[in-house]
């Protein structure tokens, strides 16, 4: 009896130990990305949870690293320069630039890396030409890892213009996460002002039609087929494509004016930048809301609910070297509540904002979590009589509301 209870015992754990480690919620933007409660903020690097009392500098932990040995690079090292990353759930990625690799033509490079969430385990796994004005950012789906390689056009690489669109282009590739040979996603390359976004089951481009439109262009991933999906309700120029939670998302953005209300009577009429989210589902792009404010992925999908009231209109300096300036109109944008979408069904959830919050502050998402949120916050009044007001709050969820606690005191 006791071999037979020993038996079952070594069999349970043999089968869970076989079994996959489950993935974290997790989320890759043009920000930053998200893996569990952490959140890595890009080219800066700034890693930030919403149990933390403050966000971080780096990645690297060890107490003992310097951050620049030549002999052994680490995620924080200071030899490497705009950094970004993405995650697979399980996994960080990193692109980075080396220029100590620069070579005696002036050819500069980038590097890709992969590493555990605490940057461990930091192994290189490729290194490609980073000369032309190419993209720094990542994509990651179904095991690879896609990033554009830049070129300039033309036999004449010295009269080539960095600055002028037409005088560069870029090929998509791809590499294996595990690490491998890169090959090219498509035979043609793109645009260098394009971006290029992936599912891993369809790949989507925002192209410049040279109207002064982007368009949308999508291809399956296995057969390269274009595929036609209607953007007849999409309204706005489309900006950004965000893959979370194995749907795919589009933003737009559009300047609208509309009327605000002066103090001590009136309106004034303002250019707002008004945001609108999409859904990629059954071959067309489904409208889930609109905001003034970007929308923020990391335990679902936020977005601000705000008042608006106009102040007044003053100079500026545009930071010119001639002392410059320029007119510009002041506001008090009052938060009123933070909004979460669900995914999964579109519905909204509003929580009200207290704790370290006046009623004439602005809260702006920076990043998301699933137990709590990171957020700007400044006083439109404040701002008007030159003054700064602008500091960081963690924002959780207590007993149905937001609450704020602020992080750099």
């Amino acid at each position: 009896m006791k071999r037979m209870i020993i038996a079952i015992i070594s069999a349970i754990l043999i089968l869970t130990a076989c079994a996959p480690v489950p993935t974290a919620d997790y989320c890759n933007t043009r920000e930053g990305c998200l893996l569990g409660e952490t959140y890595y903020k890009n080219l800066h690097l700034q890693v930030w949870n919403p149990n933390w009392d403050a966000a971080y500098d780096g990645i690297c932990r060890d107490p003992l690293c310097s951050h620049d040995s030549e002999d052994g690079l680490c995620p924080s090292s200071r030899q490497l320069w705009m950094k970004t990353l993405v995650t697979d759930g399980k996994r960080l990625y990193m692109n980075a630039t080396n220029p100590t690799l620069t070579d005696a033509s002036g050819t500069v490079y980038r590097q890709i890396f992969s590493m555990k969430p605490d940057g461990s385990d930091f192994t290189l796994l490729h290194t490609y030409d980073f000369s032309a004005n190419t993209s720094l950012y990542l994509q990651y789906a179904d095991g690879y890892l896609y990033f554009e390689q830049g070129f300039y056009c033309g036999e004449d690489r010295a009269k080539a213009v960095p600055t002028q669109p037409g005088h560069q282009a870029a090929y998509v590739m791809r590499i294996p996460a595990k690490g491998g040979k890169a090959e090219r996603v498509f035979d043609e390359p793109i645009e260098i002002d394009s971006a290029f976004y992936t599912d891993g089951t369809c790949n989507f481009l925002l192209r410049h039609d040279g109207t002064g439109k982007v368009q949308i262009q999508i291809t399956d991933c296995i057969s390269g087929t274009p595929i036609e999906a209607s953007t007849a309700k999409v309204e706005g120029v489309p900006k950004d494509i965000t893959v979370y939670e194995g749907r795919t998302f589009l933003q737009t953005e559009e300047k609208i004016e509309v009327p605000c209300p002066a103090e001590g009577g009136g309106t004034h009429t303002c250019t707002e930048t008004l945001w609108r989210l999409y859904v990629y589902r059954g071959g067309e792009w489904e409208k889930l809301g609109e905001n003034t404010d970007r929308f923020t992925f990391g335990g679902g999908i936020w977005f601000t609910e705000s008042t608006r009231l106009y102040l007044g209109t003053r100079s500026m300096p545009t930071g010119g070297p001639n002392g410059e300036t320029d007119s510009v109109d002041f506001y008090v944008k009052a938060t009123e509540a933070l909004c979460r979408i669900n995914p999964a069904d579109g519905t909204v959830t509003r929580y009200t904002l207290t704790g370290d919050i006046q009623p004439e502050d602005t809260a702006t998402v920076r990043c998301a979590a699933a137990s709590g949120v990171w957020v700007e916050v400044t006083n439109g009044r404040a701002e008007y009589a030159g003054e700064r007001s602008a500091y960081s709050c963690r924002a959780c969820i207590e007993d149905g509301r937001m609450i704020l606690h602020r992080m750099d005191e």
